[in-house]
């Protein structure tokens, strides 16, 4: 949902959002920012479409959103937490 300070949803392309995954590329490495997707406001929601690498599976990502553009001040989402653990949709399971 994408909103402005006073509650109404925000719908102008010139909102750039980007989605960030923060998550460490080597175990002794520091944990770096990755840009995953870009976004714009539709209707007061973004969708994002992005790929983890498989690399990732069992790990732990912090997302956070930014944005900015013409006439919008920078602004930031909190950081949310997320530990990855995908099954392929097509994935045969033993006993399945």
């Amino acid at each position: 949902i994408v909103r402005a300070s006073d509650g109404a949803s925000i719908t102008d392309p010139k909102l750039v959002l980007q989605l960030y995954g923060t998550w460490k590329d080597t175990p002794s490495g520091p944990a770096k920012a990755h840009l995953l997707a870009t976004a714009s406001p539709k209707g007061g929601s973004a969708r994002f479409v992005l790929h983890l690498p498989n690399k990732l599976r069992g790990s732990t990502v912090l997302l956070q959103v930014t944005g900015g553009g013409s006439g919008y001040r920078p602004v930031s989402s909190a950081v949310l937490t997320i530990s990855y653990r995908f099954d392929p949709p097509h994935a045969v399971r033993p006993g399945a």
